[in-house]
């Protein structure tokens, strides 16, 4: 499909089609973003189109903010970074070209209104006319369009030959009368779109649309939603395919259109519903339709309830949720409890097989009467599986029918192959308390040659579990096996070596929907729909089921009681006074199955359903009367069938206002067999004259259902809950509001409700301006849960703090700049993992030392590539699905002082020194701790939390002192910064810290020399309580000064020395390391349209200690002890105004290693 797009796109410029990036394993999804490597500079180009602020990864990590700047898309290096060789960077992009102008209007098209034959009104002389850019087939000059197209190739003698290919346009315009739309690539991008904002950026959507007046053709990416006047076809579905449609008028008025789409789909959709856990925010794990714990969700495909109200995504909204892991977190504006009722609907990349659908729909609408017809089909290909079947597979799924069907999870590995890099496994018979058993699963340590070697997928069972995952050492999990209880024989595992067979299904529904108007207001619909759901194509059994019916009539009437006026000699019914009727009936047969569920979130809860299939007659007769001024009364009258059971239901509703006062309430009674359930809802509010208002809730939930005569049933309940709430008028400058609520729950004992839980909450949220640039927001809420009945409650007494307090203010012209951000909740850790994945020479973040030559990959032994190209590994973090619960807090500090801003003009006295002097601190903090009542957990300071009560922390503080930080003579920075990370993994806690002081300098000694000179004193810890090898404390101090000859701004010339001297405290270790280096750059005088630069460095290294440990790789930056050189070359060369050219090469000689060459070469259109 996406080449199809391609020729489409370049059909319109002659270009040729380029080669298509090969899609990353989905577990490589989570990881990566498009990534490019550049050749260290000045300044890089890192692309044709914007690149999103805060998106840039270094070595698998966000890099920090200090360490470069970014203007569109030129990233100019800064600190640490412009001591690489080469940068491999990963980002996302903004579809906004960075070298053409954007302007909503083209101010060229104002024209007097005389000129262009319009009336003149007065302050309105002037005119905007769009001047249609058509013309002659085959112009384009009505076609706003931009992009980039390169190709390149990178080659070394450690590496093989890699081929890197790219094509991005937009286009929007039109061309012969035809709207062209479009945005075309052929970059795969492995990840979904982050969650925490309401608005999603579809970096992965690529589709291009033509439209000549009411009829269009689409082909790409696109979302198939419900069909409008639908009533059982419920579909939100993300496909990749074509779309054509078409609509019109006939002379006689009526309306038609149809629309065809034809596409395969891009997930499954799935429905999770839970209840919260008492001040619990997240992250809550997302499940697949068959328990699948590792999801990618589709960006935007979801929808959240609690409640049966919906939520926002956003970070400043409800929840956010991360695609890419499959985990959904709630804000502090929704506090979560024992209480809440969660809904998460969303669709997952499944690739089980590919799946086609087919979708068709058609209208024709008349003043009187109107007809439709829907039709939805999907289907698995049956032949088309993403892990080929074998023939005991489709054999197994054939005998299964309806049922799911699982086969032994192992897969013969072939010898040649070797076992570096998987987790295999050897089938041995063994014997334990003298019993004996066979065909067991135990890891295979070494390749021996005779033995079969078996790569074996387990799966999470409920019981005939043997087997359990180890917590070890090994790059990959582990399983090993247990044997059964001897004496009951009953098996103590909770894994088997199991693979779930998924069927391939089809799904498909008609529906044909009419209407007939009755009078002005008067309207009569039926609706007919007919589905059929296959759950195994493979096999024909269980396929009496497959075929359900549905009807639904329904009849709505709006009646005027007065109030009729006389205008032109006509009597008008203004409605001032009405009366609605809604009848409505619908039948669904007991195999009447639809796409996705089309009836309110909460039916079942209202009607005391199971999940069970059964037939079901559903009728209600709605009245609703309704006053202006003064508000509406409704009843509605319910009934529902379902096989021989009876449901009734009664409902009523108001909403009165009058003079300040508010009236709202609402109620229900079901009333079934043998149980009733009763839910009044009221509320009563005044508002004053000066705008305050003050309001009284009041809600209860009563179900009873009675067994033998008089005993409650365990699913009776009641909660009776009570709310005050006063909120002041919202302006500008001010809002605030307060509430405080109380609610009691009740559960069955023997005959009675006995009071069980007593929860209490108080909220208070509001803002305030508090002068032209000082502005503090506040959300705080505060719940406490007690617990009456200890026998009836697993729950647990529990205090509940939640909120944000965020104030930012500027004083004297912005000489000091603050802002703060505090943030206090309760959460959950997940426990995870690290494995790594072997992916091609240079295209990754990590490399494999095998420190004990026993050729097994295990996690002690990965660590950060210091050179790009000998990057063969990613870092990929594994979920256990461990969860603990925890507080979280975070704090956000910032301190800007710059008296330039208040004194930029002084030139003499005390000012003109004063104003030379700046500085910044900036203090980041995120904690999670053990639930605990300790003062320490609300203290954003507090840092020095005992490891029995640290879960994680990523903190980043620094403080710099700056001298005349804009000077062009003589510039001084003082800095210090502290950065500390814990990490919650499976086998204990991972720690760092980091802090360092330092001095720089920049002095313009002649407008053809400079001097730099940096000084620094570090400390660099790492921490790990399973990996002991791990440990070490290495204190640094390094001196770097540097001697710049410059010629204009064409020709810098850098001669530089470093020393540094290193040591690790904790063991043996020492390092000095003596560098000397040569640095140019020269620029073509004429529009800048060549650059060279070059590199070339000297590096003694003399290191004492332990070899192959990690404290070694530390102190030594991957160097080798002795002379190690290094150089690069890097041409760029502007051909044209939009082609650009560049070549780079790289090598080093380090040690006793293999001399290194690596080139690389990229040319790049942009249009």
């Amino acid at each position: 499909m996406r080449l199809l797009l391609l020729f489409c796109g370049l059909f319109f410029f002659g270009q040729l089609g380029a080669q298509t990036l090969p899609q990353l394993d989905s577990l490589q999804q989570q990881q990566l973003r498009q990534s490019d490597c550049y050749v260290l500079a000045d300044s890089i180009l890192l692309d044709s189109l914007w690149v999103l602020p805060g998106s840039l990864h270094w070595r698998g990590q966000p890099l920090a903010d200090s360490l470069y700047r970014l203007q569109g898309s030129y990233f100019f290096p800064k600190g640490e970074l412009l001591q690489q060789d080469s940068l491999c960077l990963s980002y996302k992009r903004l579809p906004l070209p960075i070298h053409r102008r954007r302007e909503r209007k083209d101010r060229r098209l104002l024209q007097p209104k005389m000129q262009l034959g319009e009336d003149i009104v007065l302050g309105q002389s002037y005119g905007y006319q769009v001047q249609r850019q058509g013309g002659k087939e085959g112009d384009l000059k009505g076609l706003d369009y931009n992009g980039s197209f390169a190709r390149g190739i990178s080659l070394g003698n450690q590496q093989d030959l890699i081929l890197n290919s790219s094509f991005n346009l937009q286009l929007a315009g039109e061309v012969g009368g035809v709207e062209i739309t479009g945005a075309l690539s052929d970059n795969n991008i492995p990840v979904q779109a982050e969650g925490n904002s309401q608005e999603l950026q579809d970096f992965d959507r690529v589709f291009i649309k033509f439209k000549v007046d009411e009829h269009y053709l689409l082909a790409g990416d696109y979302d198939l939603e419900q069909p409008k006047n639908s009533y059982f076809l419920n579909h939100f579905k993300r496909l990749q395919g074509g779309q054509i449609g078409s609509s019109g008028q006939l002379k006689s008025g009526a309306k038609w259109g149809g629309q065809g789409s034809f596409a395969i789909s891009r997930g499954t959709f799935a429905r999770n519903s839970f209840m919260g856990q008492e001040g619990n925010q997240g992250p809550y794990r997302l499940e697949g339709n068959d328990g699948e714990q590792l999801l990618i969700i589709l960006a935007g495909s979801e929808r959240v309830f609690i409640d049966g109200q919906q939520l926002e995504r956003g970070s400043d909204r409800d929840y956010t949720i991360d695609y890419n892991l499959g985990e959904i977190q709630f804000t502090n504006k929704v506090l979560i409890t024992k209480d809440k009722r969660i809904q998460v609907e969303f669709s997952y990349s499944d690739l089980e097989y590919l799946r086609s659908i087919a979708a068709i729909n058609g209208h024709y609408e008349d003043k009187k009467w109107g007809l439709r017809f829907f039709h939805y089909q999907e289907q698995d290909a049956k032949n088309q599986p993403t892990n080929p079947l074998s023939d005991s597979a489709q054999a197994s799924l054939s005998r299964a029918g309806d049922q799911t069907a699982q086969i032994w999870g192992g897969q013969s590995i072939n010898e040649a192959d070797g076992l570096s890099g998987l987790v295999a496994y050897q089938l041995i018979d063994t014997v334990v308390h003298g019993i004996s058993y066979d065909s067991v699963l135990v890891y295979a340590s070494s390749n021996a040659s005779d033995s079969s070697f078996y790569s074996v997928s387990f799966r999470a069972v409920s019981q005939g579990g043997d087997y359990i995952r180890e917590e070890g050492q090994i790059n990959g999990s582990v399983y090993i096996w247990i044997a059964p209880d001897p004496i009951t024989g009953q098996s103590r595992g909770q894994y088997a070596p199991l693979r779930l067979l998924k069927a391939p299904e089809k799904k498909q529904l008609s529906e044909i929907s009419s209407y007939y108007n009755i009078g002005e207001r008067g309207q009569l619909m039926a609706n007919l729909a007919i589905s059929q759901e296959d759950l195994n194509r493979f096999s024909n059994i269980d396929n009496e089921d497959n075929q359900g019916l549905a009807l639904r009539l329904s009849y709505q009437q709006e009646l005027s009681l007065g109030y009729r006026l006389k205008v032109d000699s006509q009597r008008v019914d203004t409605l001032r006074r009405s009366l609605g009727i809604n009848a409505h009936y619908e039948q669904l047969s007991t195999n009447f199955k639809t796409i996705e569920p089309y009836r309110n979130r909460e039916f079942s809860r209202d009607w005391g359903l199971d999940s069970s299939s059964s037939q079901e007659q559903l009728f209600w007769l709605d009245l609703n009367a309704q006053q202006q001024g003064l508000g509406n009364i409704s009843y509605k009258l319910s009934g529902l069938l379902r096989d021989s059971s009876q449901n009734w239901q009664q409902s009523a509703s108001l909403q009165l206002q009058h003079k300040g006062w508010e009236l709202t309430g609402q109620g229900s009674y079901l009333s079934q067999s043998n149980s009733q359930f009763w839910r009044p809802r009221l509320q009563l509010g005044y508002r004053f004259q000066k705008g305050l208002r003050i309001s009284a809730y009041y809600e209860e939930e009563n179900k009873q259902q009675r067994i033998n005569g008089d005993s409650l049933a365990a699913n009776s309940f009641q909660y009776q809950l009570y709310r005050f709430s006063a909120e002041l008028p919202t302006t500008e400058q001010f809002s605030l509001k307060l509430s405080a609520s109380q609610r009691l729950d009740r559960l069955p004992l023997a005959e009675t409700l006995v009071d069980v839980t007593l929860a209490k909450e108080a909220q208070l949220q509001g803002h305030w301006q508090m002068g032209p640039k000082q502005n503090l927001s506040f959300n705080l809420n505060y719940r406490q849960l007690m617990v009456l009945d200890s026998s009836l409650s697993s729950q647990d007494p529990k205090n509940t703090y939640l909120g944000r307090i965020a104030y930012d203010a500027q004083w004297k012209k912005g000489l000091i700049k603050w802002q703060t951000i505090y943030e206090l909740g309760a959460g959950q850790e997940q426990k995870y993992a690290y494995n790594y994945l072997e992916v091609d020479q240079g295209q990754g973040t990590h490399i494999w030392i095998d420190r004990n030559e026993n050729s097994i990959q295990e996690q002690d032994e990965f660590e950060q590539a210091p050179f790009q190209d000998q990057a063969n590994f990613i870092q990929l973090r594994v979920l256990t699905g461990e969860f603990v619960r925890a507080n979280q807090l975070a704090f956000n500090q910032s301190i800007d002082i710059d008296p330039a801003r208040l004194w930029r003009a002084a030139k003499t006295g005390p000012k003109s020194w004063l104003k030379k002097i700046s500085s910044r601190s900036i203090y980041k903090m995120e904690r999670k701790t053990l639930a605990q009542e300790e003062l320490a957990a609300f203290n954003p300071f507090e840092l020095d939390i005992a490891d029995s009560s640290l879960l994680s922390i990523s903190s980043n503080m620094s403080n710099a002192l700056y001298w005349d930080r804009r000077g062009r003579k003589f510039r001084l920075i003082l800095q210090q910064s502290d950065s500390r990370s814990k990490r919650f993994l499976n086998l204990g806690f991972d720690s760092q810290r980091k802090t360092s002081y330092s001095f720089s300098s920049w002095w313009q000694i002649k407008p053809f020399i400079r001097l730099e000179t940096a000084a620094q004193l570090a400390q660099n810890e790492n921490r790990s309580d399973f990996y002991s090898q791990r440990n070490y404390l290495l204190d640094s101090w390094e001196v770097s000064p540097k001697l710049s000859y410059l010629r204009g701004s064409d020709l810098r010339l850098s001669l530089y020395y470093r020393q540094k001297d290193s040591e690790n405290r904790l063991g043996i270790e020492k390092a000095q390391l003596q560098e000397l280096g040569l640095e140019g750059k020269w620029f073509s005088s004429k529009g800048k349209r060549r650059n060279i630069r070059m590199k070339l460095s000297w590096v003694e290294l003399q290191y004492e200690g332990e070899e192959n440990s990690p404290s070694q790789f530390a102190l030594t930056e991957g160097l080798q002890t002795g002379s190690n050189f290094l150089w690069t070359l890097e041409l760029q060369q502007a051909l044209s105004k939009f082609l650009q050219l560049s070549i780079s090469y790289e090598g080093r000689k380090t040690g006793e290693a293999k001399m290194v060459h690596l080139g690389r070469m990229q040319l790049r259109a942009i249009f």
